[in-house]
């Protein structure tokens, strides 16, 4: 049944959204924390400033210096959250991504009105729902683990024909009103509406574009409702009747962080990432004031002139207010400089005055370069800690230690980091693909049995490209000095040239089949050829693997689904390019001629 919602209720929702923190109402228990959550996490990712970490003033820290940090502040954390976005939009760069759609067709869908045309050629904006998932699902579900994702059609007004073209919409924690998992959704629209505000007599006294919109989400239909007046009245301005029988909202996966009554928080997957980066954050903006503290000359200066427009008391009264005197900004002597100068006034009268030779000069400052070289390394440190907590330190362009250790990465945690991450993506792949595919033919096909098979399967992937080219080139390199085995040596090769050459595929299917096809990969000429006199491999064996890149590029030449052969297949084609050859080589020895001896030279 639909949930029924009254205008006073919509008011109340609207009340809670607009109230200061702590003093909300109607809005879902654990609204003021989801959204601390959220944000402590976007500021990061957004380049915002930091307000709370940065603009708390420092023990003995000016005002003008405290003013002067927010200034200048620079977004240093951005960049480590942009790189664990980049590094897990690989994802879909795995060699077992598929996204697999049935290839039963129905005589009621119209042609290119199917599943698999709509959301892997046609999706609206983005022509793929995958482009899509990785362009901005993926890093609104890094930030926002209790975020909302709305799926509905952007032509609600279609002619009776025409297929909906449904559209996931995320709506972010502070927009999320209320949500009951599989129930109804109350989701406030980032977009806003205009009213006129009337009199008493019903003249227009004022055009406003702020009112609010709220959509009501349940199993049957979705109400969008307009704010109309500054009392925060609402109306219905459109309703949409979807018939689907589930809620078309669902929320983001994530992390169990508690529950609160019968709601669940969920915690972001890099959240581990959130204390090194607030602390980087706020040591950077102290090494910024230590740095304009310390850089900077500051000249003091003996004054016994008092100002002339406050008459040496610093201060003047503007209205009837006292405040500190413009001329000489509360010094109380004539000022010498615009630059901020430490002025030395001579004593109280009657106390013996000395005046200091030269009467002015520089206030001699320690040596600070190791102290903000100290800090500088403490922000490093914490950046690095940062990825480190997701098992992504390999990230990092400035090791903390350049003999190689900082960086040596748990490949096994690594992995199921990113693996629980697509996971959670294709959990949200599968629903948004199912409400779609619910949308466009849920009035043709009344089965709903009959509906998901048409529904594709998407199998979590395993093998994840993560991994820097260099930092593979580094492995190859270890693994052949400890002499690990040859064939450790060629699977690490072999990840190496899917790596490098992944825009040159040609040549990294080639690549891969040069290791994977070669009898004696990653071992040199000599020995091979005392694997051969030992009788270690066969002569078959030997010529392959001595002449086994101009095989590969004459099977591809000759077969292009060469790539695509079983391996026994693969091996008795090249098996005959071998026994060729060496007939060849038996009919060249016997057409070489005899070596001449010395005996047989006619003088």
């Amino acid at each position: 049944m639909p949930i029924k919602i009254t205008a006073d209720i919509l008011t109340e929702y609207a009340e809670g959204y607009l109230a200061r923190e702590g003093r909300r109402k109607r809005v879902h228990d654990a609204y003021e924390e989801t959204c601390c959550m959220y944000k402590a996490l976007r500021v990061h990712a957004n380049g915002e400033t930091p307000t709370e970490l940065i603009c708390e003033r420092r023990p003995s820290e000016s005002l003008y210096i405290k003013e002067y940090r927010e200034k200048i502040y620079v977004p240093i954390t951005k960049s480590n959250i942009s790189k664990v976005i980049s590094s897990l939009s690989k994802i879909r760069r795995s060699s077992d991504w598929n996204i697999k759609f049935s290839e039963k067709r129905v005589a009621s869908i119209r042609n290119g009105e199917d599943l698999e045309t709509y959301t892997n050629k046609v999706f609206p904006s983005f022509s793929s729902i995958t482009n899509w998932l990785f362009s901005v699902c993926l890093k609104e579900y890094l930030l926002d683990a209790n975020a909302v994702i709305l799926t509905i059609p952007l032509n609600m007004d279609k002619e009776t024909i025409d297929y909906y073209k449904p559209f996931p919409f995320v709506f972010n924690s502070p927009r999320v009103l209320d949500y009951v998992a599989d129930d109804y959704a109350i989701l406030l629209s980032d977009k806003y509406c205009s009213y006129d505000v009337l009199d008493n007599r019903g003249q227009v006294l004022q055009h406003r574009t702020d009112g609010l919109i709220i959509h009501v989400v349940d199993r049957e239909q979705i109400i969008t409702y307009h704010q109309v007046s500054t009392d925060k009245r609402f109306v219905v301005a459109r309703k949409f009747v979807h018939n689907l029988g589930v809620l078309p909202a669902f929320k983001m996966p994530g992390l169990f962080f508690k529950a609160c009554d019968y709601e669940f928080i969920n915690e972001s997957r890099i959240n581990g990432m959130l204390p090194h980066l607030d602390e980087a954050a706020r040591i950077y903006s102290d090494l910024q004031a230590e740095l304009v503290q310390h850089v900077h000359s500051e000249k003091w200066l003996y004054m016994n002139t008092d100002c002339t427009h406050c008459k040496g008391v610093g201060q003047e009264q503007i209205g009837e207010n006292i405040c500190e005197c413009h001329v000489c900004r509360g010094i109380g002597k004539v000022p010498t400089s615009p630059y901020s100068n430490h002025i030395v006034t001579p004593p109280a009268i009657g106390e013996l005055a000395q005046v200091p030779t030269p009467p002015a000069g520089y206030i001699q400052k320690t040596d600070v370069a190791e102290m903000c070289a100290e800090i500088d390394r403490q922000v490093e440190k914490h950046l690095y800690k940062s990825l480190a907590a997701l098992n992504m330190q390999f990230l990092d362009q400035a090791p903390l230690n350049q003999s190689g250790t900082a960086k040596e990465v748990d490949k096994d945690e690594l992995n199921n980091f990113v693996h629980s991450c697509a996971e959670d993506l294709i959990y949200i792949l599968d629903r948004v693909i199912f409400l779609t595919n619910e949308y466009r033919i849920n009035g043709l096909i009344t089965d709903a049995d009959r509906r998901g098979e048409l529904l594709p399967k998407i199998a979590v992937p395993e093998k994840f490209d993560l991994l820097s080219s260099n930092f593979l080139l580094e492995e190859i390199q270890t693994a052949k000095q400890n002499n690990l085995n040859n064939l450790i040596i060629s699977t690490l090769e072999t990840d190496y040239a899917a790596k490098k050459f992944y825009n040159m595929p040609e040549v990294a299917q080639m690549l891969i089949l040069v290791f994977d096809l070669d009898p004696m990969p990653a071992i040199t000429d000599e020995m091979k050829m005392v694997r051969l006199q030992n009788d270690g491999v066969t002569q078959e064996d030997y010529v392959i693997s001595s002449n086994i890149v101009p095989f590969i590029k004459r099977a591809m030449r000759d077969n292009e689904k060469f790539g695509k052969l079983t391996y026994d297949e693969q091996m008795t084609v090249l098996s005959g390019y071998a026994a060729e050859k060496q007939s060849d080589n038996s009919a060249a020895d016997e057409l070489r001629p005899e070596p001449v001896t010395e005996k047989e030279i006619v003088v």
